[in-house]
């Protein structure tokens, strides 16, 4: 998807195609070859050119942004004096500022000021998403006014997202109206050859663009911690009256399009009547699943290495966030009445070792139509890098609480 905005003088028409051309940076071919009776100069260096010419001083503004990932994390980008000095001309000199899922949504936010302008007066976005194998299977390419962008697609591959920014502002060489005032400063350069000649003379032409990048890198999940059951339990009968199961693909486990729940009742108001004057037991479980070491069958525990076995989620000890919600709260996610913590007499856990809970319930006097318990794994595995999906991380039962209809 492209889009482009920008004015409709010719000197903005010129800066959309040479920007939005040269940004293709030398991750694709070369745009126009270079021709023996052309002279090559770098960006910069007509900068240069230009201020003994004209006899002025100025600068550019530096393209700076903030990047907002969906996973919490806001990541301030923009160049070091070294990379501003020696910016990176391949994918390969990067470093990636972090690693996201398939399905992760982020945003960017320009940062960026004007430099000898007094006002910042076009942005030029690109995107670029990449398999594994570096093939471009996505690309969002925007110029004109858009300081940021809230509704970039998530990446759906393994693989890298790039994000560039280039700004100018609004500095004016009197004697070259051609000129228009882009960054010139930036951790990229790119080689890339215009068809349009932005010079006054038509025996020179620009070879090197500079810009702000960042490199994401895209894997799937590694780790994860499964909320595999919750139960309700009748302490007279020891029968199970409320039960919530989550059952995983052993070989794909991490993919929510394959796992399957199992629940007595979907709905509050075909859930089981539960007294007030009784306590009930409540049984709560959760597992580590870890494929740091490479992909195994789940089913078959005797398939592991030892590395795969004694991976192990350093948290200590096992918690568990449990939360009540009662009548019209019950409908409402996120809202809860009650909240507290369970905690399990199991140690750390290693590959497919489960953490179990047992603790009692009883229903408040105050609750008059529905209740609602859920368990919800913390996340202190996530900031231990141990849970890299937090859509399995929670199990709901219900009960009723009003009086049986007569049959």
């Amino acid at each position: 998807m492209r889009k482009n905005k920008g004015k409709t003088h010719i000197g903005s028409r010129i800066l959309v195609i040479v920007l939005l051309l040269s940004m293709i940076l030398p991750l694709f071919p070369t745009m126009k070859a270079e021709a023996a009776d052309v002279e090559y100069i770098d960006y910069r260096a007509l900068l240069e050119k230009y201020k003994k010419m004209y006899n002025v001083d100025f600068d550019t503004p530096t393209p700076k942004f903030d990047l907002k990932i969906q996973n919490g994390k806001t990541h301030h980008i923009a160049p070091t004096p070294a990379e501003d000095e020696n910016p990176y001309h391949y994918r390969s000199q990067m470093k990636a500022i972090d690693t996201i899922k398939p399905g992760t949504k982020f945003q960017v936010f320009d940062k960026s000021s004007p430099a000898s302008g007094n006002k910042l007066i076009r942005w030029e976005w690109q995107v670029y998403y990449r398999d594994k194998d570096g093939n471009l299977y996505y690309d969002y390419i925007i110029i004109g006014t858009d300081n940021s962008l809230t509704n970039l697609p998530a990446p759906t591959k393994e693989g890298t997202v790039q994000v560039f920014l280039n700004v100018a502002d609004n500095y004016e060489i009197k004697r070259n109206p051609k000129h228009i005032n882009a960054s010139h400063h930036g951790n990229w350069r790119t080689e890339v050859i215009m068809p349009e000649n932005i010079t006054d003379n038509p025996k020179l032409q620009v070879k090197g663009w500079y810009f702000t990048g960042v490199l994401i890198n895209v894997e799937d999940p590694k780790s994860d911690m499964i909320m595999r059951e919750l139960e309700l339990i009748d302490p007279e009968t020891g029968e199970v009256i409320e039960s919530f199961k989550r059952e995983v693909d052993s070989k794909d486990p991490f993919n929510p399009k394959k796992e399957k729940l199992i629940r007595t009742s979907k709905k509050p108001e075909e859930a089981a009547f539960l007294s007030k004057d009784k306590t009930y037991k409540v049984r709560a479980k959760y597992q580590f699943v870890s494929f740091e070491k490479g992909n195994f069958d789940i089913s078959k525990p005797e398939t592991m290495t030892v590395e795969q076995k004694n991976l192990s989620t350093g948290v200590i000890p096992n918690e568990l966030n449990v939360h009540y919600s009662y009548d019209d709260n019950v409908f409402k996610d996120g809202v809860f009445d009650e909240s507290r913590k369970e905690m399990s007499l199991d140690g750390e856990l290693k590959n497919l070792e489960e953490a179990s809970f047992e603790w009692e319930y009883k229903v408040p006097k105050t609750a008059k139509k529905y209740v609602k318990i859920a368990g919800i794994i913390p996340n202190t595995f996530a900031k231990k890098e141990k849970d890299d999906n937090p859509n399995n991380n929670w199990a709901v039962v219900f009960g009723r609480t009003g009086l049986r209809s007569k049959e």
